[in-house]
């Protein structure tokens, strides 16, 4: 069984993911034939069965002759759905739960950014300006607000359990309302209950996959539907969302303020007013990126290969229809 892996091309990191698989597989890594060197990738993944690749294209996908698993280190794939692959019967796994506690670290972290007037400080500092009765003017508790959170999966559920723990009041919306709710939310709304959930969030976190039926979710309809007052903080991905009348809404103070990570085209053009707003704090596709991620994707893929070669069902069984 031929496996080829291309998560990383530091030497280091790939003698730490050699460890890694043989830690799970223990004897049974001589049923293999691994390759981890990006290198060879191109010319072994012809002939592999399994593969792992952050991401994969049409083409790569119309040379393989004998794929059974192909295994992604992101969560979000859906630039590499082609309709090819949609349509095969190749199982297809990602990484989904690995930035749980990172995207939520920097949600909890945003908030607090945001209550406390930081922004304020930070150009008080370069432009040497003591902001002190600005910034005690505007500071707000967090005690009372109401922390909104559209996609309820497993970052979701993680971002709900760092805010709650703070004091903030929890509500989420997921596709599935009746599920079982976790006890530190208060409330689970549906989809067609999108107006009343925003309706109600002083911080609108958006951390929904990108499918079909998400792409832009937040219409200019539904962003009219925040609380004047609210914050909105994206995560997820920036076609999720009209970025046109976010734009509008922010110079015009419809909403308080934006913390936003993901954009239609990124990098974000210098050019673009989100870089000039006050009350937008831009950040560079990074809250769900850190120094131990590919150790983290090699630590789950190991652990994967070793339940593939034993005949054991996958964890992270990716919905090729559904798209998440």
């Amino acid at each position: 069984m031929l496996v080829a892996v291309n998560l990383t091309s530091n030497p280091a990191r790939m003698k730490k993911l050699y460890e890694q698989i043989k830690s799970q597989l223990g004897a049974e890594i001589g049923k293999i034939e691994l390759s981890l060197d990006p290198a060879q990738f191109d010319e072994l993944m012809v002939e592999a069965e399994v593969i792992a690749a952050y991401r994969f294209s049409a083409e790569q996908f119309s040379r393989c002759r004998k794929l059974r698993w192909l295994h992604f280190g992101a969560a979000g794939i859906e630039k590499s759905l082609s309709p090819e692959l949609v349509q095969s019967d190749v199982v297809v796994t990602n990484a989904r739960g690995i930035h749980g506690d990172r995207m939520a670290e920097y949600v909890l972290g945003a908030i607090l950014f945001l209550a406390n007037r930081f922004d304020l400080a930070a150009r008080g500092q370069f432009e040497k300006k003591w902001r002190q009765k600005e910034m005690v003017k505007n500071r707000f508790a967090l005690a009372g607000k109401t922390v909104g959170i559209l996609g309820m999966g497993a970052i979701g559920t993680e971002i709900a359990k760092w805010c709650a723990a703070v004091g903030l009041q929890v509500i989420g919306l997921r596709r599935q309302p009746n599920l079982p709710k976790p006890e530190y939310v208060t409330d689970i709304f549906s989809p067609a209950q999108i107006d009343e959930f925003l309706g109600r969030a002083d911080f609108v976190v958006l951390v929904l996959p990108l499918t079909a039926e998400t792409r832009g979710l937040l219409s200019a309809e539904r962003l009219c539907a925040m609380k004047p007052g609210a914050y909105f903080i994206n995560i997820g991905r920036g076609d999720l969302v009209d970025e046109q009348t976010l734009l509008e809404m922010l110079q015009e103070r419809k909403i308080a303020g934006a913390v936003l990570d993901v954009f239609q085209t990124e990098p974000l053009p210098e050019n673009h007013p989100f870089w000039q707003l006050e009350n937008v704090f831009v950040t560079p596709h990074i809250s769900g990126n850190f120094a131990e991620y590919v150790d983290r994707v090699g630590g789950q893929f190991a652990e994967n290969l070793a339940r593939y070669v034993r005949g054991e069902p996958l964890r992270n069984v990716f919905d090729k229809e559904r798209g998440y």
